[in-house]
């Protein structure tokens, strides 16, 4: 796994812009797996940017979500699919039916996540997977614990996971306490993998990411074994890194 350290989370969103911007230029018919949160909002701005400046182009581009809760409608401002719309799909060149979803409101999950990871088998995979991390090394929904061989299925959402999702809901009661996400050995299938971090916050899981061993308790750490793997963080994220890169 590739490390590149910058000095702020404007800096990590331009570096992963950049990336980004030109991985689809050389693959414009890529297929690109799509998460959220704050630090992946910068990005989505950033390629919004580009596009609207005539940089990029991504008409051509199939999109697949990493992640989504469950019971949450797909209007609703929390959805996952609906960020990732609202934020970025919805103001570039998108293909209307481009994006594939992780529909947590289905009545049975499992054949959800079944019907998912066929779909994916059936395009061929993804060729670019962006992720964050979660203060307890989380990437998608894989809690500490996680199988590494574990694929798209429902999962319960660890307590921390909860909290750090409570501002984004009325009250923490409003959090959902389940998900659907795709797997760990899912998210390794990826041909090139691009994770984001900042912050303090996510200082230790970064350093148990990088410099730890590859253990369940760290889901993360399972990407110091794809060779496509590229995490870029900021300085306040790196600061409990052995060495800096």
């Amino acid at each position: 796994m590739d490390v590149v350290v910058v000095e702020s989370a404007q800096e990590v969103a331009r570096e992963a812009a950049s990336r980004v911007t030109d991985f689809v230029r050389r693959h414009p018919t890529a297929s690109i797996g799509l998460a959220t949160g704050g630090t992946q909002l910068g990005l989505y701005r950033l390629l919004t940017d580009a596009y609207r400046r005539g940089q990029v182009s991504f008409a051509d581009n199939r999109f697949f979500m990493l992640d989504e809760y469950a019971g949450i409608l797909p209007t609703s401002t929390n959805s996952f699919q609906h960020v990732v719309r609202s934020e970025f799909l919805d103001h570039v060149d998108a293909a209307p039916h481009s994006l594939h979803v992780l529909d947590g409101t289905a009545s049975d999950l499992h054949a959800e996540a079944q019907r998912f990871e066929q779909i994916l088998r059936d395009s061929g995979g993804v060729d670019l997977q962006l992720l964050g991390i979660g203060t307890n090394g989380h990437v998608g929904f894989n809690e500490p614990g996680s199988f590494p061989n574990s694929r798209t299925r429902p999962v319960r959402l660890h307590d921390d996971t909860i909290a750090s999702n409570a501002p984004y809901f009325s009250s923490p009661a409003d959090v959902p306490r389940a998900a659907i996400s795709q797997g760990l050995e899912t998210i390794m299938e990826a041909r090139s993998i691009l994770l984001m971090a900042t912050g303090t916050t996510k200082a230790k899981a970064i350093a148990e990411m990088i410099d730890g061993q590859i253990t369940a308790e760290c889901p993360a750490s399972i990407l110091q074994g794809h060779s496509g793997a590229t995490a870029i963080v900021d300085s306040a994220a790196a600061s409990l890194l052995a060495s800096r890169v």
